[in-house]
């Protein structure tokens, strides 16, 4: 099996039983997993707080692996090959509104982006990167 990957691909999963889970995990949450597609054959995984030690797994637990990545996205999978019954586990949203409110945004990317760097230069005050 071949590791897919995503828009959003570091995992940070809360596993708390059999269907039972969320991503809302964190470097300081001891328990989570956190799981990052490196390549289609390499992923890296390690468990807040305890030692790991693999570096094979099961094909159930590849295909659970698989599940959490494509549900993890945000909108994006990317796969070397395609894969089998994927839009089962993420449906294809077709939505004409989001894909409007999108390009809108994408046409107006410069100048926001400009008019950002802008406030930044004329307000040192609202600066993050501002020497104190």
């Amino acid at each position: 099996m071949e590791w897919l990957t995503s828009d959003n691909p570091v995992i940070k999963l809360n596993y708390y039983g059999k269907g039972k889970y969320d991503f809302k995990g964190g470097w300081g949450n001891e328990g989570t997993e956190i799981i990052f597609p490196l390549s289609p054959n390499h992923l890296l995984y390690t468990q807040i707080g305890k030692e790991t030690y693999s570096n094979q797994i099961s094909l159930q637990l590849a295909h659970k692996i698989q599940r959490f990545i494509a549900e993890n996205a945000h909108r994006f999978i990317f796969s070397a090959d395609p894969i089998d019954d994927i839009e089962k586990i993420r449906p294809r949203i077709v939505d004409s509104d989001a894909f409007k409110k999108e390009k809108k945004a994408w046409e107006n990317w410069h100048d926001n982006q400009k008019k950002a760097k802008l406030d930044m230069i004329m307000n040192p005050k609202n600066n993050f990167f501002r020497e104190e």
